[in-house]
This record gives structure tokens, sequence and C-alpha cells, in this order.
């Protein structure tokens, strides 16, 4: 079993000038028009986005039922695709030259499903796929090895300026003491179980990463629609 040691921070791209689209959310849709049986499309969403025992089956289920998503006008096409509405742990969609690079790397608890995208402007189809991934839980975060900031904005010589202060956490209680104090402060510093070192992707709670060597696959292949970033590092117990 190989043991990854080093992980990138990443997430979906919200610049205008490579998703083409100023929402910086999404860039492809679907409704109940889109869904077979359309009649189901409320129930099926209502199950979907309910926290439960069966909640992965039944994303599974209204993922599958989701034949097209229609990209909006002036978005771009790019590998790492983000839908609205929002579902459950899928956060992105995959293109297939994406989806042969994920297919070779161990990705934990997570799903393909086919789906294709429509362009409006030409009526063109593309296929892609829904990427399912199920998150470490929060509660599984190792806060005593984890660390918060704090961003202060300041002006300086007619600049606009920012101070991080980190604020290492004792435990679960003062995670949350400080998460009352500065209303939902970012991680600076995020810390899982050795045993996900197995995998070369990992989500926990709001944060993408990806290992060493998915991330130069991903850059050797020319994936669009990611960025990478220092800003919250993940490590290992």
């Amino acid at each position: 079993m190989i043991l990854n040691e080093v992980y990138h921070y990443f997430d979906t791209s919200c610049e205008p000038k490579i998703i083409g689209v100023r929402n910086g959310i999404y860039q492809a849709e679907f409704n109940e028009s889109c869904f077979v049986p359309k009649a189901k499309y409320d129930e099926y969403y209502d199950a979907a986005i309910k926290k439960n025992a069966k909640q992965k089956a039944n994303i599974k289920k209204f993922i599958k039922g989701i034949r097209r998503l229609d990209l909006l006008k002036s978005a771009k096409l790019t590998d790492f695709l983000q839908p609205c509405p929002h579902i459950p742990s899928v956060n992105f969609l995959v293109s297939e030259s994406l989806k042969a690079i994920f297919e070779e790397h161990k990705l934990g608890n997570s799903f393909l499903q086919p789906t294709v995208v429509r362009s409006l402007k030409t009526g063109e189809k593309h296929h892609y796929s829904f990427f399912y991934h199920n998150s470490i839980k929060f509660d599984d975060i190792i806060f005593e090895s984890s660390e918060i900031y704090q961003r202060t904005v300041f002006a300086k010589n007619g600049k606009l300026q920012t101070r991080d202060k980190l604020y290492p956490i004792r435990n679960r209680a003062h995670y949350d003491e400080l998460s009352e104090k500065f209303f939902l402060p970012p991680f600076s510093k995020i810390c899982v179980d050795s045993k996900y070192k197995q995998f070369d992707y990992i989500e926990v709670y709001t944060y993408k990463f990806v290992s060493q060597r998915l991330k130069e696959k991903l850059i050797a292949g020319g994936m669009t629609g990611i960025e990478f970033g220092t800003r919250v590092q993940l490590v290992f117990d």
C-alpha cells in the first residue's frame, strides 16, 4: 500500500476568464426538465439533501436521474465543472479526460456517475460525470493538532493590507470557543488520522486536497477549472 506524504489544497476556479461566467459559483445547471422521471424530481432531491444513513444511496439515485445539464450561455467548458443546484458531497463534475486520471488513483469513498452537458448555444452535448466524494467527518478532525487563523484587513500608505493571526487549537471545546468568537474562522492547518494517507484525494470539512502524484498528473494533463493554493495545510497524526 502506497502512503502519500505531501498533499496540496485546491479549489475549483471562480475566475471569469477561466469559467466564463461572473457568478463565481457555477457553469451548468439542471432542473426537473433534465430529470427522468420528471415527476419524481422534487421527491428524489429532497431525499438526497436529507442527512441520514441512506443519504449516499439517495444521492446516487438522484444524480442517476439527471440526464443532462445545460451550460450557461457565457460559460466555458472546463475539466472541473461546477453545477447548480448544490448536491451534498458533489462539488463538481469531471470531463472524460479528468475521469480517466481519477480512475488511475485511489479516491476513497467516492463514485462517478455519467451525464451530459448540453451547450445552449449550439446544442452540442459533452460527456461528463458527477463526482461524489464522502468527506472526512468534522468530528474526525484531530483538533489538538490543528490550527485556525483570523485575518485583519487594514490600510497602510493608502493601500489595503492583511495580517493573519494564528491560533493553535487545544481541543474540540477550544475550537468551539474560537469559532463563536471569530464566527467560523478558517483553518490554516487541519489534522486527520494517518490512515487517510493511502488516498490520493481527500476532502475534510470544506477543504479539498490531492496527493503530490495526483497533482502532477492533473498538471501534466492540462486539466482546467482548478486552482492550487496554500490556504490550508493538511497534516496527519
